[in-house]
């Protein structure tokens, strides 16, 4: 594939090949390209598998207690690959296990993409997540009334307009702090 150019609106970027290619969470990536594609097929293509990973966020992770089994399996496969393997196990009803959890846990809980950096059809996303922990949390057994703000990286390969893998650090030790500070 001969990528030719890059661009951004409002970044203003031109590339050639073997850069990375970039996109905010607010502005879907196009690339140019020479093939038998069309312009619009290929935009289609980057502009669906960017939805996907914002669905991740906004239809998953963000106020979990409402995810049904349908909604998880619109964006990761079934044997979906996550490392480390969330509390609820592995595969999409693994991660389903754990958003109930988390939802009867952190019912406010948000979780939105702040940067997404894309090569190919793996994405970078670095996030926001926040709540307030009504039940034990983290280790501390009574809520505290007080809320979480903490960055995630997250780096998600796709496949067929399905997330397959996700490798995720969230900065826990700094919500527990912020959970427990006087």
């Amino acid at each position: 594939m001969n990528v030719t150019m890059l661009c951004a609106t409002g970044l203003g970027l031109l590339s050639w090949v073997g850069v990375p290619a970039i996109a905010t969470a607010q502005e879907p990536l196009l690339i140019a390209e020479q093939s038998d594609h069309s312009m619009s097929d290929i935009t289609l293509d980057r502009a669906d598998d960017i939805a996907v990973v914002k669905a991740f966020y906004s239809e998953l992770l963000t106020t979990p207690a409402d995810v049904s089994e349908e909604d998880v399996q619109a964006i990761v496969t079934n044997a979906w690959v996550s490392i480390p393997t969330p509390r609820g196990g592995a595969g999409a009803d693994g991660l389903l296990q754990t958003l109930l959890i988390f939802g009867q846990v952190v019912p406010d809980l948000t979780w939105e993409p702040e940067e997404i950096l894309q090569d190919g059809n793996r994405f970078i996303v670095r996030s926001r997540a926040t709540g307030t922990p009504v039940g034990p949390f983290l280790g501390i057994e009574t809520p505290t009334g007080k809320s979480f703000d903490i960055m995630t990286i997250d780096i998600h390969t796709l496949e067929d307009g399905q997330i397959v893998q996700s490798y995720h650090v969230e900065a826990w030790a700094t919500a527990i702090q912020q959970l427990t500070a006087e």
